[in-house]
């Protein structure tokens, strides 16, 4: 399988749903490590902020767009 055919695939398979459920997910990733170990904060900071984008990216543009 081509690159081209595993992306599509992959943006085929990663609906908002999951999206959020992923950003859910590594947002308590976040918060677990941070309360941890908390000396490592550079780390963790992008797993949180991966998480917060996918999290608030995968709602419909109907919710952010109230105009």
């Amino acid at each position: 399988m081509r690159l081209q055919e595993r992306h599509a695939a992959f943006k085929e398979w990663f609906i908002p749903k999951r999206k959020r459920r992923v950003g859910a997910v590594m947002v308590v990733i976040w918060v677990i490590g941070m309360v941890t170990n908390p000396s490592v904060h550079w780390s963790w900071s992008y797993i949180g902020g991966l998480g917060m984008f996918y999290f608030i990216s995968a709602w419909p543009p109907e919710l952010h767009d109230k105009r």
